[in-house]
């Protein structure tokens, strides 16, 4: 009956991904088919052990022990490594809120953990004391294990998502190309640069598989540039020797989803109704294709080459992001989530 539980969600994920792949849903689906099916496993192997043997619950108390040390110790490096990145990221990209969020999030991982060892040190001195920090830091850990655990499926799923368009991505009717601040207010920087060379590796290969495509270059003016990024990546591309007459200009809009409504009335407008390939950077591109997928726009989203000590930050904020675009269930989760712990510290004070 335990493996049914297990088989039902295999059969959940692989409908999810054949639906549509550019939902978070079908990673859910796909990590909760994985811990049940560990979680099964587990207790079969340790029942099995306790019953061969009756002297084993020391060992396998020690066993557990191990793994949680082991987990301990694997969440105290990710935090240090966070905190080593959130000093480059100010070192290299300034002062930003966008660039403190890996050290933030370092600096909060370190202060969960200090607060979980403090249990083991506060209980040698007083029982009691013990025992409510110990309640709080449980009860503080559910909204935190809700955020972690969808933090940990959208990694590892954009992850999968991003590796699957770059290698089985089908040839498209259209390439959007999601426009980047210009450097010096009119030159295509190297973040934009890497979007346009990804851009213009799918074009031609849907040129090569006899598809009539065409790229649009999507982004507006801002209030510091002399001209619009949409205009900008159009003249880049015509210089790498794509035919303008390929190159659609969208250069009305200002965030994410401007640019994926606009182009796609730009696309209805010269009559490209087939598959898009939405290009941006690697860390932004699986909310791209979520994006898409809310815009109407058939395909798939692709990835550019992102500098790697930029990923973390870049990471934080997309999920950030993808927490704000769905309120209402997040919003709820968290606040169910949070009711043992607002329990507890009114109860305790």
């Amino acid at each position: 009956m335990t493996w049914l539980v297990v088989a039902v969600l295999v059969l959940a994920t692989a409908v999810s991904a054949r639906l549509d792949p550019r939902t978070l849903r079908t990673g859910v689906l796909a990590a909760a088919a994985i811990g049940a099916a560990a979680a099964i496993g587990i207790v079969y192997v340790l029942a099995s052990v306790a019953e061969s043997d009756v002297e084993a619950a020391p060992r396998i108390a020690l066993a557990l022990l191990a793994i949680g040390a082991l987990g301990y110790l694997s969440i105290l490096v990710l935090a240090l490594f966070l905190l080593a990145n959130g000093v480059v990221m100010l070192r290299r990209e300034g002062r930003s809120a966008a660039n403190l969020l890996s050290l933030a999030l370092g600096c909060l991982m370190i202060g969960y953990l200090a607060a979980v060892a403090s249990v083991f040190v506060v209980e040698r001195f007083d029982t009691d004391l013990a025992e409510s920090v110990f309640f709080t830091v449980a009860a503080a850990g559910l909204p935190l294990g809700y955020l972690s655990f969808v933090f940990v499926v959208y990694l590892a799923y954009s992850a999968c998502y991003l590796t699957a368009t770059k290698r089985f991505g089908k040839p498209v009717d259209a390439v959007v190309v999601l426009g980047a601040g210009l450097q010096g207010g009119r030159r295509v920087g190297p973040l934009l640069a890497s979007r346009l060379a990804r851009a213009a590796e799918v074009y031609e290969r849907s040129r090569r598989a006899g598809h009539s495509t065409r790229i649009v270059c999507s982004g507006g003016r801002g209030s510091d540039e002399q001209l619009s990024e949409a205009r900008a990546m159009a003249d880049h591309l015509v210089a790498g020797g794509i035919d303008p007459d390929d190159v659609l200009l969208e250069d009305r809009s200002t965030d994410t989803e401007e640019n994926l409504r606009y182009s796609a009335a730009a696309l209805r407008e010269h009559g490209i109704s087939g598959d898009v390939a939405v290009v941006t950077s690697n860390y932004h591109a699986f909310r791209g294709a979520m994006l898409m997928r809310a815009a109407g726009i058939p395909g798939y989203a692709v990835g550019a080459r992102t500098a790697r000590y930029y990923l973390p930050s870049a990471a934080i904020r997309e999920f950030v992001a993808i927490l704000r675009d769905h309120p209402w269930l997040n919003g709820l989760v968290l606040a169910v989530t949070m009711i043992p712990f607002v329990g507890w510290i009114v109860f305790y004070f």
